[in-house]
């Protein structure tokens, strides 16, 4: 779903959220908001609790207070960037922005349609660490907000692009692109590596080139709708095959109950919830998405940008068990607890070498101030984010006492 035109006050409202610089107040919102979402997480999307934190942060982005919610995605999505990459081999589900999800199971991450707009929740390094985790991006279509062309760019030459046939040839612009692009037609299935897909002719309203992918990676069956807006013929036949439905736009309300009620899946995560390429009056909101979970019977799983849904115990077909979402420090506002993003472009620092304390020690993952991106041995001492293996505090150059 993309305005090729943007708004003029779609950009200010951009242009806001990722600005940095915030009162000390809007700190001392953030952690409160963000110690809600963590204790009260995705896996309890019906708790009192979560719903009040989505409403207030619902509140907020729609009047313009937007550096509470900067704050806490930008922890939530450096923390997730964090997770996805990892050794584990944990199911789970991010939700990034838009209508981007990245999704790990097993031994792989796939993910989908992870956008490129005018100022982007992830910035470079970011980027560069998604997109050489990530053995397949599904692209739904072309538009910006569901493709992001600098990841393709940096993805692996084991990793694949899957697009619609028809726009293969567009990533022939891609300067030093490495993956493999897949082009699939209407209707057509593929196992790549073990990964099952299959792609659905999807309509954005626009006659773009567009699919739906039904893919089946792990025990695990997600679908991915694109910028469909109305409930397809070929949705019946995925009625009870679909572990975790990703789906938007929200503001057609109608259609995306009948939806959920077709296919029938065990979990679905709205997207597109606000879409900032778009006018004011489009977004959804968390309100919309919870008249959903009233209107169907199936769990509907409202997720800020960056939480994670974990699916526990899935493959051979068995129901997912989500519980609650990582653990997220959101320490010292200012420092390296409080994240900030950075627009694209903004050169990164990397962390000087520590000063005494004897050997100078590297994780295997760098720790970089700007992005709060830990190592791997990432853990909380004290509310301070703490590596494990070598002993050592990641918001200071002073070895632990």
């Amino acid at each position: 779903m993309f305005v090729r035109r943007l708004y003029s006050v779609s950009l200010a409202l951009l242009i806001a959220l990722f600005q940095v610089g915030y009162p000390a107040s809007s700190g001392g919102l953030a952690r409160n908001l963000s110690s809600q979402l963590q204790r009260y997480g995705p896996s309890g999307p019906g708790s009192v609790e979560r719903r009040d934190a989505l409403m207030r942060l619902d509140d907020l982005l729609l009047n313009d207070s937007y550096e509470a919610p900067r704050i806490i995605s930008a922890d939530f999505i450096s923390t997730a960037i964090s997770e996805m990459t990892s050794s584990s081999r944990t199911t789970s589900v991010w939700y990034i922005w838009n209508m981007g999800y990245v999704v790990r199971a097993k031994d792989k991450v796939l993910g989908f349609d992870l956008p490129e707009v005018l100022i982007d929740p992830l910035n470079e390094e970011q980027i560069r660490i998604i997109a050489q985790s990530l053995d397949f991006f599904f692209v739904s279509h072309m538009d910006k907000p569901h493709r992001d062309l600098d990841i393709v760019s940096l993805m692996g030459a084991e990793s694949r692009v899957v697009c619609p046939q028809e726009v293969v040839e567009s990533f022939d612009m891609v300067v030093d692109r490495q993956c493999e692009v897949v082009g699939m037609e209407t209707g057509e299935s593929l196992t790549i590596d073990g990964v099952q897909i299959r792609a659905f002719f999807g309509d954005d309203r626009r006659g773009t080139p567009m699919r739906c992918y039904h893919v089946n990676y792990g025990g695990v069956r997600v679908l991915q709708t694109g910028d469909q807006h109305y409930v397809a013929d070929w949705m019946a036949e995925l009625k009870g095959k679909v572990d975790v439905l990703m789906i938007g736009p929200l503001e057609k309300f109608e259609w995306v109950v009948e939806a959920i009620e077709t296919i029938q899946p065990r979990y679905t995560i709205p997207g597109g919830i606000y879409d900032m390429s778009h006018p004011r009056d489009t977004w959804a909101g968390y309100p919309y998405c919870y008249d959903l979970r009233e209107q169907t019977e199936h769990q509907v799983v409202p997720m800020f940008f960056g939480e994670k849904l974990q699916l526990a115990g899935s493959g051979g077909g068995d129901l997912p068990i989500p519980y609650i979402a990582a653990f997220i420090a959101l320490v010292g506002i200012g420092g390296a607890g409080a994240v900030l993003l950075s627009r694209r472009g903004e050169g990164q620092r990397r962390r000087k070498p520590r000063r005494g304390g004897g050997e100078n020690h590297e994780c295997e993952r760098r720790y970089v101030e700007r992005l709060c991106l830990t190592c791997k041995h990432y853990a909380l001492k004290g509310g301070r984010p703490y590596c494990r293996k070598y002993n050592l505090y990641l918001d200071t150059d002073d070895k632990t006492t």
